[in-house]
């Protein structure tokens, strides 16, 4: 496309990009949603650990974020946001996947979040470490 849009002049090129954006940034979307057509895995849903099980919060599409100023930023993020509504009327919403009571983790074992990967859906595989170190087996964790 851009070896034929260089022989094309400058304001046909900009409303191609028009078209593009309204059909990438509008029509897809919409299309994805009113179809049902959802991904194998949840792009919006963001995994944490808290009190021994993982968490996800889901955010929504209209979710509205303020990016943190570097001086305000404990921990010094490059690219750090705060969610300027936390009543839920935006779509986010915090739900508890799993307990790690549930799993057959043993004493010497923990689990890092860095080693918990969404393989689709409802199916988690758990990775946990001995000794803070050797990852030695996987835990296919299934949501119902």
């Amino acid at each position: 496309m851009g070896n034929v849009a260089s022989f094309l002049p400058l304001d046909t090129q900009l409303q191609m990009n028009l078209v593009n954006k309204n059909f990438y940034d509008y029509r897809v979307p919409r299309i994805f949603m009113t179809n049902a057509m959802n991904p194998t895995t949840d792009a919006q849903m963001n995994l944490f650990i808290n009190q021994n099980a993982l968490w996800g919060l889901k955010c929504a599409v209209k979710t509205q974020t303020r990016m943190v100023d570097f001086e305000e930023d404990e921990w010094l993020h490059d690219n750090h946001h705060e969610f300027q509504s936390t009543d839920g009327s935006t779509g986010n919403k915090l739900v508890k996947l799993f307990d790690f009571a549930d799993l057959k983790i043993e004493s010497n074992e923990e689990i890092l979040i860095q080693y918990v990967k969404q393989v689709n859906l409802n199916q988690f595989i758990v990775f946990p470490l001995r000794e803070s170190v050797f990852v030695e087996r996987g835990l296919i964790v299934n949501l119902d």
